[in-house]
């Protein structure tokens, strides 16, 4: 009989050993499991309902923020609008106060030449004065004596 070698008896009894272990261990860890409730058993329900209410409130905190800027988004547009409704009319304003400032300026153009074109007539009829002298000779005449 050939005497087995103890090297290579002691490694087999290391591995059969940890098998061995490790058969025990998986046991108890399935028996453990059987009889007691995990942590993902006892709070994975929980741990779910916290994952989808964290999404809901991502979700509804998104909705949030888009309607804020939507609401934003308008009174921008509001204020704009209103901004050049006044410019509108402000410039509207100063228009109609050129357009009569002009027309004051071409009446007084035209009262002007007017007078000017009198003058030249007066100037160029240039008739003598007969009611003072109507008046004289009549007073001559009839003057008592």
């Amino acid at each position: 009989m050939c005497s087995p070698d103890p090297v290579r008896r002691t490694q087999v009894y290391i591995h059969l050993g940890m098998r061995c272990a490790n058969f025990i261990y998986t046991g108890w860890k399935t028996v453990f499991h059987s009889a007691w409730k995990t942590f993902d058993t006892n709070f994975q329900p929980i741990l779910t309902k916290l994952k989808r209410h964290s999404t809901l409130l991502s979700s509804e905190r998104i909705v949030a923020e888009a309607q804020s800027l939507q609401a934003l988004t308008e009174t921008k547009a509001a204020e704009r609008h209103q901004s050049v409704e006044e410019k509108f009319h402000e410039l509207s304003l100063q228009l109609q106060k050129l357009h009569l400032e002009d027309e004051t300026q071409k009446v007084a153009q035209q009262e002007q030449r007017l007078q000017e074109k009198r003058q030249f007539v007066l100037a160029k009829i240039d008739a003598p004065d007969f009611h003072r002298y109507d008046l004289h000779r009549i007073s001559f005449h009839y003057r008592p004596s």
